[in-house]
């Protein structure tokens, strides 16, 4: 586990401040920020290359705060770091160079067991007490002597046993990292994408407890994205190590992360699991970050059954007992919340709104985004992959939202797009309306919302029962 505690350093006219972070072992944390937020000097903080100001960093309860870049187990991954005049298999090697002088010490100590008739006397070759011919009476250290002898006395190498162990674990990682086929090439011959797997390959050869990643997807192509992307999950599954992620792109976050950190100015805004902070975000800049954009200025007020959102032109009633649970702030004697932030909510009545949809945009997602009285626009993010049509007439019973209840909205549909993730942020459940052409259903990840009478251009009827937004009060200039 690494804990930071009351960390702080200060560059030019910029702080990093880090209070408390507590990243569990074997997690893929993800750091998502705006460029110059304090992601990387994090990283470099991290591995060493930079001293704080304040505060200590620790690992596995070890405070490891001014220890050696080489002794904290704790590696920064960078594709440009490669060695240009030796071969992937010769750079990959080279992360086994510490280990490889670490057993042919072992070696050397094999072959003067071998020699021995008695234990007792391993005590002058091994390197703690070599040079001390005054065998002393510690029994400690007497202890861990007899001890190391009976463990290595088994353990005899040469050092060809050694170059065998080691190029097997090279063609092992390579496998992982699926690199087989330029073990032979140099760093010249290699693309964007592969130089990225070989400086990660690299880094787990020397066999790190914490691999930091610095924006590892950055420069390369869209189709080598989509696979690494996918391939950084898979190999980190497969190994008990801690993968820490910087990035300013949130897609990274929503397929790699285990727990999410939003970074701003130099301070972690929110940290938790993805889906605490989807459902949940902290302040504005939170949602805004993480892709919402139904985010509107506004009044709460509260009568004795109903909690009554006001903003210009939209006015969202909710039964109290339903939200009283979400609000996270507190009332003032006037009744109106002077932070005001919903994330989610039970029941959304909206009454008399003319709802024009239109797609004007198309970036991965299919987003439809619509009007309403020219004042505000509500976006809505659906997963096109899960789009099924089927034919069953006038009605079609959907256990998703059998009891929508909910108002009427009339909608014109543009298109639809057929690429791209599920954000997760909007969710719509739409019940029965008018017509007997196909049924066209669309589902989210967690729920699901049918559009009924759909043509590439046409207008349905759309009643929402579920939906997700975020309040927040217009501040005062």
């Amino acid at each position: 586990m690494i804990q930071i505690k009351n960390l702080k350093k200060k560059l030019s006219d910029f702080t990093l401040t880090i209070n408390n972070l507590e990243i569990e072992d074997h997690d893929y944390c993800v750091l998502v920020g705006l460029s110059g937020s304090g992601k990387t000097t994090l990283l470099e903080l991290l591995a060493g290359f930079r001293e704080p100001d304040e505060g200590s960093i620790f690992l596995d309860g070890e405070d490891i705060t001014n220890k050696e870049i080489n002794k904290r187990k704790i590696l920064l991954c960078n594709g440009n770091y490669l060695f240009p005049h030796l071969t992937v298999r010769e750079n990959i090697g080279f992360g086994y160079k510490h280990t490889l002088e670490a057993l042919y010490a072992d070696t050397y100590n094999d072959m003067a067991i071998k020699e021995m008739q008695n234990p007792e006397d391993f005590k002058i070759h091994t390197r703690e007490d070599k040079g001390n011919n005054d065998k002393n009476n510690d029994n400690e250290k007497n202890s861990k002597s007899l001890g190391y002898f009976e463990k290595m006395k088994n353990k005899l190498k040469s050092k060809k046993d050694i170059k065998s162990k080691t190029d097997k674990k090279i063609e092992n990682i390579a496998k992982l990292l699926k690199i087989e086929h330029t073990l032979d090439r140099k760093p010249a011959n290699l693309s964007s994408g592969e130089k990225q797997r070989v400086a990660l390959a690299m880094t787990l050869s020397m066999n790190p407890k914490v691999v930091l990643l610095d924006e590892p997807l950055s420069s390369i192509d869209k189709l080598t994205y989509d696979k690494l992307l996918y391939d950084l999950k898979e190999i980190h599954e497969k190994l008990d190590t801690c993968f820490i992620h910087v990035t300013h792109d949130f897609n990274e976050a929503i397929v790699l992360s285990k727990h999410l950190g939003v970074i701003k100015n130099g301070r972690i805004e929110q940290f938790g699991t993805l889906d605490d902070i989807l459902e949940q975000p902290i302040n504005t800049y939170v949602a805004k970050f993480m892709g919402f954009k139904n985010i509107y200025n506004g009044k709460f007020y509260i009568d004795d059954n109903e909690i009554i959102f006001k903003s210009k032109s939209l006015c969202v009633k909710i039964p109290r007992k339903k939200l009283l649970d979400s609000l996270n702030s507190l009332c003032s004697l006037n009744g109106l919340y002077s932070s005001n932030r919903v994330n989610s909510l039970d029941s959304l009545n909206i009454k008399n709104i003319d709802l024009n949809a239109d797609i004007t945009e198309n970036n991965g997602y299919g987003k439809l985004i619509t009007s309403l009285n020219n004042d505000y626009d509500i976006y809505f993010s659906i997963r096109p992959e899960n789009i099924c049509l089927e034919a069953q007439g006038k009605t079609l019973n959907c256990t998703k939202c059998s009891d929508c209840k909910a108002q009427v909205l009339n909608a014109r549909i543009k298109s639809v797009n057929n690429s791209g993730l599920n954000s997760k942020r909007i969710i719509l459940d739409i019940g029965t309306c008018k017509g007997d052409n196909q049924d066209l259903i669309i589902e989210t990840a967690k729920k699901g919302f049918h559009l009924k009478n759909l043509a590439e251009e046409g207008n349905v009827d759309l009643h929402i029962c579920n939906y997700a937004l975020v309040f927040e009060e217009k501040e005062n200039n």
